[in-house]
């Protein structure tokens, strides 16, 4: 018997108070005692430690990650005492929900999601988060009126960058198609909301009084590539229209056009 591991279990009991020369009989097998002496110390602090190892075997190819609770009683003179001890299996981290975008709250299709912070999202709101689609046409209370904007869009120059200072910058911006140069077919209305968010609202002429309108961020526009995907229109009709098949590809293309080049005169560089 080891008489230290006997000593420091339960196993042989002893009472809190005692004093100098108190004996105690352990019985058959088990060894006498008697008190040289017991102090009763009030720790400086307690402390819990959590360890996660990786424990393994060469001989066997066992591998286990483990986590380890101690807690441990700090003394005056600087005595470190572990009071207990668990060990337990290390908690695998919770899978991620790569259905639902945790910007937009809108359905992901399979295999499209990106994974930031143990959050899924679109690739079109991986770089920032987004606010709820307002897809009542109601939009008076969230976009000020364009300041500047285009018309006829097909025989518009591409406006190239230019210094402006924080004063000349405009808050909104709205770009225009025209397929007869008189009546509008599109439109893209971009204010900003906070140097990183951006109120947008699209309308098409088919759409009648309907536009949609959501807080968000898309530096890089609307949809990714040259031409849109069927994952890109689905995004956009969702998001903006509430996902009532009200979006086109043709549609998504206009306004992306549109969209970028709001973008670029609401965020010139500086």
């Amino acid at each position: 018997m080891n008489w230290l591991d006997l000593f420091g279990s339960v196993e042989y009991d002893l009472p809190l108070v005692m004093q100098r020369g108190d004996a105690y009989q352990g019985g058959t097998g088990y060894p006498d005692a008697v008190i040289q002496s017991s102090e009763l110390v009030e720790p400086d602090r307690i402390l819990v430690q959590r360890v996660e190892l990786a424990a393994s075997d060469p001989s066997t190819d066992r591998r286990q990650k483990i986590r380890i609770y101690r807690v441990v009683a700090e003394m005056g003179d600087g005595e470190a005492v572990e009071l207990t001890r668990k060990a337990v299996p290390s908690k695998a981290p919770e899978p991620v929900d790569q259905s639902t975008c945790a910007a937009c709250l809108g359905q992901i299709p399979e295999g499209q999601a990106r994974i930031r912070d143990g959050k899924a999202y679109h690739p079109i709101c991986s770089g920032g988060a987004d606010g709820v689609a307002d897809s009542d046409g109601d939009t008076t209370d969230r976009v000020r009126p364009a300041r500047s904007g285009g018309s006829g869009d097909q025989g518009e120059e591409a406006e190239g960058p230019r210094a402006t200072s924080a004063a000349e910058t405009p808050q909104t911006v709205t770009k225009t198609r025209s397929d007869d140069g008189i009546s509008v077919s599109h439109l893209v209305s971009v204010a900003s909301i906070d140097g990183d968010h951006e109120a947008v609202t699209l309308w098409a002429r088919q759409m009648g009084a309907r536009s949609g309108t959501v807080v968000g961020r898309w530096s890089r526009g609307l949809f990714h590539g040259e031409l849109p995907m069927d994952h890109d229109v689905q995004y956009i009709d969702q998001k903006f229209f509430g996902a009532e098949g009200l979006v086109t590809a043709s549609d998504l293309r206009v306004w992306n056009h549109l969209f970028k080049k709001a973008f670029r005169e609401l965020n010139p560089p500086r």
